[in-house]
């Protein structure tokens, strides 16, 4: 899928949110697998706050889902 997202909006996701992504896998929250991104377990039950990581810091918020 980072694939994709790339080519329409011209961003390396892997690259982009490297930081992110190396932290929610230590977690055990999630794994990149060659260009894809897959949920654990864990990270499916709480995929609603995961995805806060990924906002622009100006609509980042405490508050959890």
């Amino acid at each position: 899928m980072p694939v994709h997202f790339g080519s329409k909006y011209g961003v390396d996701v892997l690259a982009r949110w490297e930081d992110e992504l190396n932290e929610l896998t230590e977690e055990g929250l999630l794994k990149v697998k060659g260009q894809n991104i897959v949920l654990e377990r864990d990270g499916l039950l709480c995929v609603d706050n995961i995805l806060h990581d990924f906002f622009l810091p100006e609509h980042r918020t405490n508050k959890l889902v």
